[in-house]
């Protein structure tokens, strides 16, 4: 099963296929030209875009300088290559999330060799993280290792998170493939949770919330924000993870310390919902239905007709049909209506960074 991280990935560069179906086409770049230091252009840095500011005056000047730094003749001095090496790693960075610049991961693979060559310390990651994911590429796992080597140098804690996510998104599963002994799979089960382990005591923060995101599945809740908490210092995802999670709970503490007062029935009605929903909690059918009956029990009518859409259409052997309970999560229950309607509000969902070098970027740039 694909890892989120390489879907999310895929599900970027199909759009921007379809846009370019209309624009002029674009250059293939040899091995040979990619050797000569792409150019970017730098109009097309000073127009804003949906991730920047326009209002405020030092991002286009910023973004122009760090484009001719990237842009500049081969530098004669060690602190001028370093200079350049560190301007083309964050050009490639932004190219690769579509930060400021057009989303090119294509592009930002080139400036991460490119970086790599200049001797900067971390351009290994994004040569690993494209040998995985492919950076608009067909992905070439293969190679992943020789740069994780590389890594582990560098950010061993770093390195330990790509080792697993290699892993988790290369190796074969025994469901899958049918000559995969339990046993070996089992060697590979032992092998990724060994990676993810060295990954987290290392403190990587990607990691720590992968960790994170595997005890909330658990219903591990207090464990699992001690993890996001470790992480909030450098990951968007773990900080949003804390606030969704702290959310829920008072959520939960609300609608179980308010029985038999004003309101209860509804409360307890709306955490059914968030359990049947799967919003900031993985879905939990059976706690759903507790819950609906719960809410029933104390006189509200939405429980009760939402009791009556799940057990209108059980399985053959009388079972709960979990297809069904999938199209009634968003069902209207507020009239006495047996079409469920499907216009759900954004669900409240744990997160994971865009990608595993999303840390690296520059503060100012994230902003």
């Amino acid at each position: 099963m694909s890892h989120p991280y390489i879907r999310t990935v895929a599900a970027l560069l199909a759009g921007i296929a379809m846009g370019a179906a209309s624009a002029q086409p674009r250059a293939v770049i040899s091995v040979q030209e990619a050797q000569t230091p792409p150019r970017i252009d730098s109009e097309q840095l000073q127009k804003p875009s949906a991730g920047m500011d326009a209002s405020t005056p030092a991002v286009s000047p910023a973004l122009a300088e760090l484009q001719s730094l990237a842009n500049a003749p081969a530098p004669r001095t060690a602190q001028a290559r370093k200079q350049q090496a560190q301007a083309i790693w964050q050009l490639g960075l932004l190219q690769l999330h579509g930060l400021h610049v057009p989303l090119d991961p294509a592009q930002a693979n080139i400036m991460f060799e490119r970086a790599h060559a200049l001797g900067h310390p971390l351009a290994s990651a994004g040569l690993a993280w494209c040998a995985i994911d492919g950076c608009g590429q067909r992905p070439q796992p293969s190679k992943a290792p020789k740069w994780l080597q590389e890594l582990r140098q560098q950010d061993p804690g770093r390195a330990a998170y790509l080792d697993w996510l290699l892993l988790e998104d290369v190796a074969p599963m025994d469901a899958d493939v049918a000559s995969t002994s339990p046993q070996v799979n089992n060697a590979m089960q032992q092998r990724k949770q060994q990676a993810l382990q060295r990954a987290v005591k290392a403190n990587d923060p990607h990691a720590r919330v992968e960790w994170g995101l595997e005890l909330a599945a658990e219903n591990q809740t207090s464990q699992a924000l001690a993890q996001f908490r470790a992480a909030s210092a450098t990951s968007e995802a773990a900080r949003r993870n804390m606030q969704v999670l702290a959310e829920q709970s008072s959520q939960r503490m609300h609608a179980s310390g308010n029985i038999g007062q004003a309101g209860s029935a509804w409360q307890t009605f709306r955490q059914a919902r968030i359990y049947h929903r799967g919003e900031g909690v993985p879905a939990n059918y059976t706690e759903a239905i507790r819950l609906y009956k719960r809410a029933s029990d104390m006189g509200n009518i939405q429980a009760k007709r939402m009791l009556a859409l799940i057990y209108s259409r059980p399985l053959a052997d009388g079972s709960l049909d979990t297809a069904w309970m999938q199209q009634l999560a968003y069902a209207d229950v507020s009239k006495n209506s047996n079409t469920p309607i499907h216009s759900p509000s954004a669900p409240t969902s744990l997160q994971r960074d865009p990608t595993p070098l999303y840390d690296y970027i520059d503060a100012r740039w994230r902003k």
